[in-house]
């Protein structure tokens, strides 16, 4: 699959993350639909899966000796393909962002500091602070490898310069050199960070 279509769905689920979370922070009740958001997250899953489908299809159909019977085989394997049931709802893009929606909802109801799942921390533990500069984060990525999260454009620039870098955290028992495909845009986290910042900010006052 194209490297920039699937970028760009992903770019679409996290702008729906964002967008319910604005709907959750300022909208009214009728914003807070989430069944709205669960099924368009659901149709970007099935455009991601009819895109593979298709690639499957061209990858067949390639040997093909004549534009003819290209067509023909091309159309044959979509056929065969099409044919096979698949439902969005249980593919791992939508179950990740039916979890990240099921946390907004948690820390808008006011269980923030409360853990919800292995991989959140309580609020008191969280680092607030990229490893690299020491800056607050603001867009955070998260390193499957370990669940160390960094700032999106300060880890794409280190292991630029660097591809031998390990995971900068102090201490972190993760060997292996931080790759781009290891890193996961965190918008739950993004959005815990906001909170935290906003409480620091309402106590200043």
């Amino acid at each position: 699959m194209n490297v920039q279509f699937k970028t760009d769905l992903e770019n679409a689920r996290q702008c729906l993350l964002e967008t319910y979370h604005l709907a959750l922070t300022y909208g009214d009740p009728e914003t807070h639909n989430t069944e709205k958001y669960l099924e368009l997250a659901a149709k970007l899953s099935q455009i991601n899966e009819t895109a593979k489908r298709h690639d499957e299809a061209l990858e067949a159909a390639k040997e093909s000796r004549t534009i003819d019977d290209f067509a023909k085989e091309y159309n044959n394997q979509v056929s065969k393909l099409e044919a096979k049931k698949y439902n969005p709802k249980n593919s791992s893009e939508y179950k990740s962002f039916r979890d990240q929606i099921t946390q907004m909802q948690s820390l808008q109801d006011g269980d923030a500091g409360r853990v919800e799942c292995d991989e959140f921390v309580m609020e008191s533990e969280i680092n607030v602070f990229d490893p690299l500069t020491k800056q607050r984060m603001k867009n955070p990525v998260r390193n499957t490898q370990c669940g160390h999260h960094y700032e999106k454009s300060h880890i794409l620039e280190a292991i630029q310069i660097n591809k031998r870098l390990r995971c900068p955290v102090a201490g972190c028992g993760n060997k292996n050199f931080v790759e781009q495909k290891h890193l996961k845009d965190d918008n739950l986290f993004k959005v815990r960070l906001q909170k935290i910042a906003e409480q620091e900010a309402a106590e200043e006052d």
